[in-house]
């Protein structure tokens, strides 16, 4: 996390906040070396989820072009509270089932 330390405020909260430079020197390092390999013209996009506990208007999609070019996305995944863990996972054709299920009775 940032602290005072490293020049950031708390108040910002994207994960461009969280990373140092380190991190994702390291992470666009893969891509340079993918891009490489398959002597692609282009550097691949590289998209970092993370999952991310609060208000849903505070998750937000953070995205910038890193050192090789690549563009670079800190990917939000909204948790939420479950009342019953089962909730957690949804099965879409279970649920489309009970949907029909209810309009036909």
């Amino acid at each position: 996390m940032e602290t005072e330390e490293n020049g950031s405020d708390d108040s910002a909260p994207l994960a461009g906040r969280v990373l140092n430079a380190a991190d994702v020197r390291q992470l666009t390092v893969y891509a340079q070396l993918v891009r490489l390999r398959e002597q692609a013209v282009t550097p691949p996009n590289l998209m970092l989820l993370y999952l991310f506990v609060g208000a849903a208007e505070q998750c937000v999609a953070d995205s910038v072009i890193a050192w090789n070019g690549s563009k670079f996305w800190l990917m939000p995944v909204l948790v939420k509270a479950q009342d019953f863990v089962g909730d957690a996972i949804r099965f879409p054709l279970v649920e489309v089932a009970d949907e029909l299920a209810v309009e036909l009775s």
